[in-house]
């Protein structure tokens, strides 16, 4: 059986966001479609039966509880197409709506058309908050596996990005400096040639850019040697001489003559133009043999054959500002180059990215135990000792976050890696060499954080279970960021940090930016819809 809910377009945006219905009154369910600009149509087999009371003398129903929505099981119901285009637009704009793409073929209009109704049953869940960061931290989870990279890949993007910072490097140093101080073309060629060892294949692009190379070291030449003309004074020489050249001319007597000469024709044409002002005209003409008519013919002659005067001054102006505009026409181009070739590498980067996640496996939880109450990570690969202190940690953080009811913050982990490194030096776990590494790692950073310590180390090469913890506690405010570090610093365990990343904000406040990778993939999205459901016990 089906059921209706009157909605307005700000609690939709607010059920793309969260993936649930919750109001504080009671929600009114009708039997039939009610006649609104927005309506939502449930499948009765999300609703649990037992919480429905009927409305006395009407087809209505009351239900208290959280409605949670899954795909195939719910639509959404439109006025018209320009009501979808508007809350689409709204949508946009707003960084936590996230799930606009995911029910988009669910949007219907009144016209609409019957679903097939499949699905299992689905329970109750009464703590929101508890859910909203449970399912952040899986959601956090997906998105880490389906854009995970090997370590080849990784590599060949920390290889662009270096490359980008090169270039960054070169245009700082040229236009301030006006020198050359880093080589770009052996770093190309390193990462041309890891290109096609691992496959990738990109021919066009990377044509492309190697094109913009080569006239970015052509075009730096040239800026190189203006800028060199200039501090030899060669372009300053230059410009003295065109000043002389028109200093000469303008001292002239036929100069002066020319100006002379314009100064009394204008003279002429204004008294023209007071004689036409008093008949009502534009201008009222000297008569024909009159003083001033005759004056006026001599000073047009006179200009005309000096003319020539004013236009060489022309000609060596224009001249002197070319001189001076040559470097600055070559700094327009060489940056426009380099805005030019940062897009074309970010796009490459891109590339290398989607090639890395169509190589990637599909989702996979195995590793993700679930309780109402609990969610835990099972970690084969690592170490007793990390898998005891990320478990602690992830446990405390989820806490923090549902009690609190707020984002994580710094104070907030400060406040946790007290509480977790409490429990874990309890334990045996703690005495053991990883167990003590991971102790001087976590108090060195609390100490450096409170400012009783100037820096702090993280291992390399061992413990990437705690990598992950220490890149989350560092970058915990961006999910890029977060990715940037990991993969500058050749940590790999980035599904571990992301785990934590989700689990500090909940899905309501995780940014569609982050999120929209897994709606483009129907089979893991339905995995992930599997996984999600069994958090509704």
């Amino acid at each position: 059986m089906d059921f209706w809910i009157e909605t307005t377009e700000i609690e939709l945006q607010g059920i793309f966001s969260t993936e649930y219905i919750w109001r504080n009154d009671s929600v009114i369910l009708y039997q039939e479609e009610p006649d609104s600009e927005f309506a939502i149509k449930i499948d009765g087999r999300l609703l649990n039966i037992k919480l429905l009371r009927k409305v006395e003398n009407t087809e209505q129903y009351r239900y208290s509880d959280v409605i949670f929505l899954r795909k195939g099981y719910v639509w959404f119901r439109f006025e018209d197409e320009l009501a979808i285009k508007n809350i689409e637009a709204r949508c946009i704009i707003t960084l936590e709506v996230k799930l606009l793409n995911k029910y988009r073929s669910s949007f219907i209009l009144k016209d609409y058309s019957e679903f097939n109704e499949v699905g299992p049953d689905r329970n109750r869940l009464d703590d929101l908050q508890r859910y909203n960061v449970f399912k952040g931290a899986i959601v956090a989870y997906a998105c880490a596996q389906v854009s995970s990279e090997d370590a080849s890949m990784r590599q060949i993007i920390l290889e662009l990005h270096t490359l980008k910072n090169t270039i960054a490097g070169l245009k700082t140093s040229l236009f301030l400096l006006g020198e050359s101080t880093s080589s770009f073309n052996d770093v190309w060629l390193k990462l041309s040639d890891h290109l096609k060892t691992v496959g990738f294949s990109a021919p066009i692009l990377v044509s492309s850019i190697t094109e913009q190379l080569n006239s970015m070291n052509s075009l730096i030449q040239e800026y190189l040697h203006m800028k060199e003309s200039l501090k030899s004074g060669e372009l300053y020489d230059k410009i003295r001489e065109i000043d002389q050249q028109i200093a000469s001319i303008k001292g002239s007597k036929d100069y002066c003559l020319l100006k002379s000469c314009e100064e009394d024709l204008n003279s002429i044409k204004e008294a023209e133009r007071l004689r036409g002002k008093v008949k009502g005209k534009t201008r009222e003409y000297f008569p024909k043999g009159s003083p001033e008519r005759l004056r006026k013919d001599e000073l047009k002659e006179n200009i005309e054959r000096l003319k020539y005067i004013e236009i060489k001054v022309r000609s060596l102006e224009e001249s002197k500002e070319k001189v001076l505009n040559s470097i600055l026409n070559v700094e327009k181009s060489l940056e426009s180059l380099f805005l030019r070739f940062s897009d074309q590498v970010n796009i490459l980067i891109d590339q290398v990215r989607e090639y890395s996640m169509e190589q990637a496996g599909g989702l996979n939880f195995e590793s993700i135990q679930c309780s109402k109450n609990k969610l835990s990570v099972s970690l084969p690969s690592a170490s007793k000792a990390e898998e005891m202190y990320y478990n602690l940690f992830l446990h405390t953080l989820m806490e923090h976050v549902i009690v609190n009811n707020a984002i994580t913050n710094n104070e907030m982990i400060l406040n946790i890696l007290v509480e977790v490194g409490q429990k874990f030096g309890a334990s045996e776990e703690s005495k053991s060499q990883e167990g003590q590494l991971i102790l001087k790692t976590t108090r060195g950073y609390y100490a450096y954080k409170t400012g009783r310590e100037k820096s702090f180390e993280i291992p390399s090469g061992q413990l990437p279970v705690l990598q992950a913890i220490m890149s989350f506690l560092i970058k915990y405010r961006s999910y890029a960021e977060i990715e940037d570090y990991m993969r500058k610093n050749g940590f790999e365990c980035k599904d571990y940090a992301y785990i934590l990343y989700g689990a500090s904000l909940g899905f309501n406040r995780l940014p569609k930016t982050f999120t929209e990778i897994l709606y483009n993939k129907p089979e893991e999205e339905r995995i992930l819809e599997d996984m999600l459901w069994q958090l509704i016990p």
